[in-house]
């Protein structure tokens, strides 16, 4: 299985703009290979004008299927999507992992849990989801590691879903 880390900086300003150009990644459903997407805003610890965080997780069954979608489906929806201009800074990290552990419980209680909590830890290559019903601990390789330093995930960082994007998915078996 194949994730997608996400990490967009977004102006105050933006915000809301960017959520609606997010929760319209629907077409991602259609897509073979494609799990699940969900993401959310970082609750704030820093000051009001510095810009708002937000973190978007993809699941692939693997990385053939994350490919294609790459390079022939991303930009289009991109585009349709009105992404382009909503974010300041974006930073991403695939992560490849021998298990699959999505199934629709879990699906479920992800989409619908009021926060979620994502942790990496480098050392033992453990990539941890916490929700208030499901614990979710993936032994996760980084596709390429030098990309790994470009997120620092070595703390805990907690997500509010208020205003969080789920797309569904096509199939987790």
């Amino acid at each position: 299985m194949i994730f997608k880390l996400i990490y967009c900086e977004v102006d105050v300003s933006l915000k809301e703009v960017f959520s609606h150009a997010q929760s319209q990644w629907k077409s991602l459903e259609n897509l073979p290979g494609f799990l699940l997407q969900i993401g959310g805003w970082q609750k704030k610890q820093t000051s009001e004008d510095s810009p708002e965080i937000a973190w978007v997780l993809g699941f692939w069954k693997n990385e053939a299927f994350y490919q294609d979608f790459v390079s022939h489906h991303h930009d289009a929806i991109v585009e349709s999507t009105q992404q382009i201009g909503t974010y300041k800074k974006c930073l991403v990290v695939c992560f490849e992992t021998e298990e699959n552990p999505l199934n629709r419980s879990m699906i479920t209680s992800l989409s619908e849990a009021d926060s979620l909590k994502l942790s990496f830890h480098k050392k033992d290559q453990q990539f941890m989801i916490k929700s208030h019903k499901q614990f979710l601990k993936l032994t996760a390789t980084p596709l390429h590691k030098d990309h790994c330093n470009r997120i620092n995930l070595g703390n805990e960082v907690s997500l509010e879903n208020e205003a969080a994007w789920v797309v569904g998915h096509h199939s987790t078996q």
